[in-house]
């Protein structure tokens, strides 16, 4: 049985259907190796629904574990940097040099 076939059963007895959109990102799937897959349960087998690779990789880096994920959630809510300025990795210490003001010389430390 293919992990990315429509073989494997669905819980409710139903055909497993490979829709046109991921159902947690709702990509379709067309930037993401392999596209879109039949996502399954690891445990019970059973097909659970449509998945981009992307988040199909995802879910199983956490085990397929909803305790994580959700702790993966609050972790990024308690580090959000979305209002952040904009980190530039192309600023170096020479372009810094030029906001020293000029009377401070290089026997000051700088």
């Amino acid at each position: 049985m293919d992990c990315y076939s429509a073989d494997r059963p669905c819980p409710d007895g139903s055909e497993a259907i490979l829709l046109d959109h991921c159902e947690i990102c709702s990509g379709n799937g067309g930037n993401h190796m392999n596209g879109l897959v039949y996502d399954h349960c690891h445990r019970t087998g059973y097909h659970r629904g449509t998945l981009c690779n992307l988040c199909n990789t995802a879910l199983g880096s956490f085990g397929d574990n909803s305790k994580k994920l959700s702790a993966a959630i609050e972790y990024l809510k308690v580090h959000d940097t979305t209002n952040a300025p904009v980190w530039n990795p192309d600023l170096s210490v020479l372009d810094l040099r030029d906001a020293i003001p000029s009377d401070i010389s290089a026997a000051d430390g700088i």
